[in-house]
């Protein structure tokens, strides 16, 4: 498969949160891998210390520590970009419709979807339709933007970088790689609060220095050299998404939810015996303990309520 840089500078991107994987079932392989380089493997080491060496950086904190304070964006206003890379499995497009609906519920209106079989050729998840939309929701003052792309993924090979695959434009497939995601976020919130979640075969190849800023969130659903799971034609969501799904209610902060998505990821993975996934994390100093959107008062009364009921 060819992969095309995204050169667009002028693309708004705050928070990302990106899903992909192979194929269905077990060890899973990109649908392409007849037409698409041999995967250069990264050293065993680096892959599954990725999001830790990040978080060791300057830009990072250690997550025990007492001496960071809680992030001051917990009242941000977040904008949503979600974004369905690929039509082969129905997975991809369940998530991004089940996930608009629990933001809306917890008062994000401000929500695009993006969608590889979208009949309207303007919402298709090609790079010019996600870049096109990010403009469009620039976040202003106290906003932030989050965008949770699910697709397939691949790997670095010795011809081309690896990354998410997005809808085919012009007739050609894309890719979207790491120096195209870094060049997005820099030229997008900037010093904005930013979550990046990449959940998806070989997604730990975002995992490099240069997304690493202390305003921002990255977490990936794998690490570089691991396949993800579930991307089955008879599957509701893949293993990382439907975990995702499954803790929102419960977790309360990002980081919360990084750490039940993955005990939730790994037991899945264990139950079915497939090689494990690893999904790594990096926390910027600014973003500790930060607030995932909630019920409005009202409603969670009401919700509250119904429970009480016999």
């Amino acid at each position: 498969m060819a992969c095309r840089s995204i050169l667009n500078a002028s693309a708004l991107l705050t928070l990302l949160l990106v899903t992909a994987c192979g194929g269905g079932g077990g060890e899973a392989t990109p649908a392409a891998t007849t037409t698409t380089p041999p995967i250069a493997q990264t050293p065993v080491t680096e892959a599954a210390t990725a999001g830790a060496r990040l978080q060791a950086s300057a830009a990072g904190y250690a997550l025990d520590t007492p001496d960071v304070p809680v992030s001051a964006y917990q009242q941000t206003r977040w904008k949503a970009f979600l974004v369905a890379g690929n039509t082969q499995e129905p997975v991809f497009d369940n998530f991004v419709l089940s996930f608009s609906k629990w933001l809306g519920q917890r008062g994000v209106s401000s929500i695009e979807i993006l969608q590889a079989k979208s009949p309207n050729v303007t919402l298709r998840s090609s790079s010019e339709n996600i870049l096109s939309a990010l403009v469009r929701g620039a976040p202003g003052p106290n906003e932030g933007c989050l965008v949770y792309m699910t697709s397939h993924g691949s790997g670095d090979s010795p011809q081309a970088k690896g990354g998410l695959w997005l809808a085919p434009a012009g007739g050609r497939e894309e890719t979207l790689t790491p120096v195209a995601l870094n060049e997005m976020l820099g030229n997008s919130c900037g010093t904005r609060p930013t979550v990046v979640v990449l959940s998806g075969c070989y997604t730990g190849v975002y995992m490099n220095d240069a997304i690493a800023a202390p305003n921002r969130i990255v977490l990936t659903a794998a690490r570089a050299d691991r396949t993800s799971f579930g991307c089955e034609a008879t599957g509701d969501y893949t293993f990382f998404d439907k975990c995702v799904l499954q803790n929102l209610d419960t977790a309360g902060t990002v980081q919360k939810l990084t750490e039940k998505v993955r005990a939730c990821v790994g037991k899945r993975e264990a139950d079915e015996k497939f090689t494990p996934s690893e999904p790594q994390a990096f926390f910027g100093r600014d973003m500790r303990d930060l607030a995932l959107p909630a019920l409005p008062a009202a409603t969670a009364s009401e919700l509250a309520a119904l429970d009480s009921q016999p």
